[in-house]
């Protein structure tokens, strides 16, 4: 198939409302023609895809959202198709980079279909800068723990790093006064080192969980790229591949959601687009629940006893492979 044709069949697909279909032919055309520089680009837009049907499908997008969102989707694609023909010889002067390889050329507006796609917007192409570091998600410890807090051993953790020089940030220390939590909540969520510190009481709280939720997003939705980023703690313990210990974590989350629901069908114009971003993130949490706890179960995450012999050695040692730090 000639590159003509690959385009031609592509704005089809789109056309037809078939990304899935049209990110495939890319994918085989890219492969057959040793285009291979283009498989990270390709990924990262079915990971795009994946997580928008994810969302539509649980309700959790307004339909003109959800417009939006696919309509920048099919611009991406369509921007990688030019970018195909960039990397086979075309004047890459006559091209713009939009997101890393992904090129398009500089009169590319979108609408190019019937005005099906709307012009891509300028916020779908840049990105809010993450600070890198070593970022810590847990519960933080209360009046009611009996014996030593469980916020002791990520307190312990988190100096023993930083005297190590690296750079590692937790809510305590790095929200500033009025500073917003849901906003280092969704860093957390870009970061690619992150402490996960496992208690009943971060799997029972909306904040823990709205983190790792957040993980999971950013890593597209792939269990091999969330688990790459996690490194877990055992604060407590939890029979995690017990049915009854399931059962009361997918009771709880289903009974928040259910608060939600009969909060919003008896004040629904009342309710304030902050609480309906709770009410969608409970949802969000309670459908994924399953893979978070079938994903901690299988994670090597050791005691709090094992993981502070010779000051952390064993978990310093996994971020140091991770962060590529001698």
């Amino acid at each position: 198939m000639t590159l003509n044709e690959l385009k031609s069949k592509i704005r089809t697909f789109i056309a037809s409302a078939q990304t899935k279909e049209a990110l495939d032919a890319i994918a085989r055309w890219a492969h057959g023609n040793g285009m291979e520089q283009t498989k990270g680009d390709i990924a990262l837009l079915q990971g795009d895809l994946k997580l928008l049907d994810r969302e539509r499908n649980l309700g959790l997008l307004s339909h003109s959202d959800a417009t939006l969102r696919q309509n920048q989707l099919n611009n991406k694609v369509l921007g990688l198709l030019a970018s195909l023909e960039t990397t086979s010889g075309s004047n890459s002067s006559d091209h713009i980079t939009i997101n890393k390889t992904i090129t398009v050329p500089k009169d590319f507006k979108g609408g190019v279909i019937s005005n099906i796609i709307s012009p891509l917007p300028t916020d779908v192409v840049s990105s809010e800068p993450v600070e890198t570091g070593i970022y810590f998600s847990y519960a933080w410890g209360d009046e009611h723990e009996t014996g030593e807090s469980r916020e002791q051993i990520v307190h312990d953790l988190y100096q023993s790093l930083k005297t190590d020089g690296y750079r590692v940030l937790r809510d305590k220390e790095d929200v500033d006064y009025k500073g917003l939590i849901s906003d280092f909540m969704k860093q957390i969520g870009k970061g690619d080192c992150i402490v996960v510190a496992i208690s009943d009481k971060y799997l029972k709280s909306e904040n823990c969980m709205f983190e790792m939720y957040e993980i999971y997003r950013n890593s597209k939705l792939e269990k091999g790229t969330f688990l790459d980023k996690i490194f877990p703690i055992r604060v407590e313990s939890i029979a995690l591949s017990q049915p009854k210990v399931l059962a009361s974590y997918f009771q709880y989350w289903l009974e928040k959601e259910k608060e939600w629901e009969e909060l919003i069908k008896m004040f629904g114009t009342r309710i304030s687009s902050e609480q309906q971003n709770q009410y969608r993130r409970v949802k969000e949490i309670a459908h994924e629940l399953g893979d978070f706890l079938s994903f901690l179960n299988d994670m090597n995450a050791k005691s709090k006893a094992m993981l502070s012999k010779d000051n952390f050695a064993e978990i310093k040692k996994a971020i140091q492979a991770k962060s590529g730090r001698a």
